[in-house]
């Protein structure tokens, strides 16, 4: 039987009308060459049962020019509608449920995102949807890439996908997934798999974060105890700047995390005069964390703590030397800070420190990595003595001429 007479067969009869857009796509596919015309036609009529609503997770990578990029189609099949006809929207929504409880996942495309909250979500709006609509075959709403997603824990995690059919008017209100007003959704499935996560979660960032803020104590206490004594300069120091980080934190939790910090502190101090703080240990945990912006407030509450008692020393300049070394943070920039703590209003080098730690010389340097050191500390401190206002800082900016002239004699 000829193609044209299969189509004009279908279309006289009465109960396959409805579909005639359907039969002109399945017809398409046969021209395009994608089966024959009559097992298109059939996958459009011999559809799943009309009042059912399915949705599935499809593996469909995505081609790049060196390879192919993790990604996932979200599909659907079933009934849109019964009864009566709406504006309608597809929802996708999507939660981390491991531990049970669903926790919410973000997407770092803004495309995919709830405008309010950033979480997961791609919305397709099927405008005016007549009664008792259906997708007779898998029809695909969404696109999941896991290397765009942020859970609350990376690895191997249990991802649920949930697609909602909902009035189109209801989806501005939508938060991580849900409602909030309780106005249920026309028609909502859900489908769980397991995916891994490459991005540090967003809950296992936060506890990072506590985590750290806690290290920064403990280092902080080591540093301000390095020299056999905590002044009160330098405990002030420290609690200021627990201050500040409490500030940051949502008022929900500013007393957990008060008491928190408070427990360490007092504990760091403790074994700090027993010579237990594990300084390695601790600048190694922080530097885990890859938190760049961290390790540079580290490094500034360190300097300003060996500032605090207006004396730097050699013990303080080596230890706040070794830590940002643990962390990755450049010998310029410690320096820069060291300076900084060095410039202001009454601070010294204290008494027994050497020129070599003065000026940030390491034991293990060449003599010629000693000299061009020099030439370049010479270079920046005579460029800002010519600059300096202050007859105080001019001074200071001469003593460290003066130290780096000596260290020139010592090592030609």
């Amino acid at each position: 039987m000829s193609t044209v007479v299969i189509v004009l067969l279908y279309l006289f009869s009465g109960h396959i009308l409805a579909f005639a857009l359907r039969i002109g796509r399945a017809i398409l596919d046969v021209l395009k060459g994608d089966g024959t015309l009559k097992e298109n036609i059939a996958a459009v009529v011999d559809s799943a049962p009309k009042d059912d609503f399915q949705v599935r997770v499809q593996r469909k990578d995505l081609p790049l020019k060196s390879g192919t990029l993790l990604a996932y189609d979200i599909e659907l099949r079933g009934a849109l509608t019964q009864d009566r006809g709406a504006r309608l929207s597809i929802v996708c929504a999507l939660n981390d449920v491991t531990n049970g409880s669903p926790a919410t996942v973000y997407s770092c495309l803004t495309w995919q995102q709830e405008e309010e909250t950033g979480a997961y979500q791609e919305v397709t709006d099927l405008g005016d949807v007549p009664p008792d609509q259906w997708f007779s075959k898998w029809v695909k709403v969404g696109t999941l890439i896991p290397d765009a997603l942020t859970g609350p824990y990376a690895g191997t995690r249990t991802l649920r996908v949930i697609a909602q059919i909902m009035p189109t008017q209801v989806v501005p209100v939508v938060r991580s997934g849900r409602i909030p007003n309780g106005t249920p959704p026309v028609r909502t499935r859900h489908f769980d798999f397991e995916e891994r996560l490459t991005t540090v979660g967003w809950l296992e960032a936060e506890q990072q974060r506590q985590e750290a803020n806690e290290i920064m104590v403990q280092l902080a206490v080591a540093l301000g105890s390095v020299d056999g004594s905590f002044d009160a300069h330098e405990a002030r120091a420290i609690q200021e700047w627990m201050r500040r980080q409490l500030e940051m934190t949502p008022p929900g939790s500013r007393e957990t995390i008060k008491n928190r910090l408070n427990a360490v502190f007092k504990e760091a101090h403790t074994q700090a005069r027993a010579g237990n703080i594990d300084v390695a240990a601790l600048s190694s945990r922080l530097a885990s964390f890859e938190m760049p912006a961290a390790n540079r407030a580290l490094m500034e509450l360190l300097t300003e703590i060996a500032g605090a008692d207006n004396e730097l020393s050699e013990n303080e300049l080596a230890l706040v030397r070794t830590v940002g070394k643990r962390l990755g943070v450049s010998p310029e920039e410690v320096a820069a800070l060291a300076e900084k703590q060095f410039l202001g209003k009454n601070v010294t080098i204290a008494a027994g420190t050497t020129a070599e730690s003065t000026l940030g010389i390491q034991s293990d340097w060449t003599t010629e990595r000693i000299r061009s050191h020099l030439r370049s500390e010479f270079k920046k401190w005579n460029g800002r003595m010519q600059a300096m206002d202050s007859d105080e800082e001019r001074a200071k900016a001469q003593a460290m001429i003066d130290l780096i002239a000596q260290l020139r004699q010592k090592y030609s």
